[in-house]
């Protein structure tokens, strides 16, 4: 009886020190997999910079063509290609103003399908730009 239930009692000392080492490498690969989802990559980080950029041009550019759209003279105004053109330029930058809030919102979250719709409707934007600009050279 004696010699059984020492053997009894050092395994139950052997499964509760296995258990305590499982637990231990459990936690460690928890913080290992935490410490790699707060990394953030270079591609994030660059997207980031570049969507802060972008909204500072896209800013300027609504002040500076809302401030021509306001302001025209009465002649230019007759000239549909000025007035088209100041129009464009507004609407370029409040397009570009919520893309860069999207594209900086998806970095940051690093949501696929909000980084879809950024490089989606940025690629649409910037076609239209090459489209647009042959007839108004």
């Amino acid at each position: 009886k004696n010699t059984a239930g020492r053997r009894n009692e050092r395994e139950r000392r052997r499964a509760r020190r296995q258990a305590i080492e499982e637990r231990a490498r459990e936690i460690e690969s928890e913080r290992a997999r935490q410490r790699g989802r707060d990394k953030m990559g270079i591609g994030a980080t660059l997207l980031k910079i570049t969507s802060a950029l972008s909204l500072i041009v896209s800013t300027a550019l609504v002040g500076v063509s809302g401030y021509v759209y306001r302001n025209q003279n009465p002649h230019i105004g007759q000239i549909a290609l000025a007035r088209y053109t100041v129009q464009a330029a507004l609407g370029f930058g409040l397009l570009t103003f919520v893309l860069s809030i999207v594209g900086y919102v998806g970095a940051t979250k690093k949501n696929k399908c909000v980084l879809l719709f950024f490089f989606t409707f940025l690629q649409t934007a910037l076609a239209g730009l090459v489209a647009l600009s042959p007839p108004l050279y």
